[in-house]
């Protein structure tokens, strides 16, 4: 009877080594459903790389564009900036805004077309259907705005609020002050 002992347990220790076809299908469908789950997030995740993308981009055109006005004479700020909007065209200039020029309008040309990138879309430069505006405003020594001119203070509040059109709305704007420099 010792003999015959080792050998019946081979037998059954064998048999259930292997795997069903119920654990096989089973064990499948899981994996399929893990495996559609996981596929179905890839669109959203595009989606909002995309979305953080273009406010990453307006966030840096803003940037752009209050440095290149920082660096204008200030007593032309609120005269040349105050109410730009890059969708008005300007005479003479067509994008891309080639050299350097000493015109007032070239900065504002030159912003315009950084904002409306040609092709954009296509080159990841620029803003597919965006577009920025400026407000200059003169500030009281309070921090208040003075809505009279000529302005009668050293300080100046520029804001640039980028605007671009992506499942609705959406805006970026950054706010600087400017100060009269002695």
């Amino acid at each position: 009877m010792r003999g015959k002992l080792p050998a019946m347990r081979r037998c059954a220790s064998a048999r259930g080594a292997g795997v069903t076809l119920i654990e096989l299908l089973f064990a499948a469908s899981i994996t399929a459903v893990t495996l559609l789950g996981v596929a179905g997030m890839f669109p959203t995740a595009f989606r909002s790389v995309v979305e953080g993308g273009k406010q990453t981009k307006a966030t840096a055109l803003a940037q752009l564009m209050i440095e290149a006005i920082r660096s204008e004479p200030f007593n032309l700020l609120v005269d040349r900036y105050d109410a730009f909007d890059t969708r008005q065209g300007l005479p003479g200039y067509t994008c891309p805004v080639s050299g350097a020029s000493t015109d007032p309008n070239y900065t504002k040309m030159r912003l315009k077309c950084e904002m409306t990138w040609t092709a954009a879309q296509e080159s990841g430069q620029g803003l597919p259907d965006g577009y920025a505006i400026v407000v200059v405003a003169c500030l009281n020594a309070d921090g208040s705005v003075n809505v009279g001119r000529p302005c009668a203070t050293d300080l100046r509040e520029v804001r640039i609020t980028v605007f671009w059109e992506r499942q609705g709305a959406k805006t970026a704007s950054l706010l600087t002050h400017v100060a009269r420099a002695e």
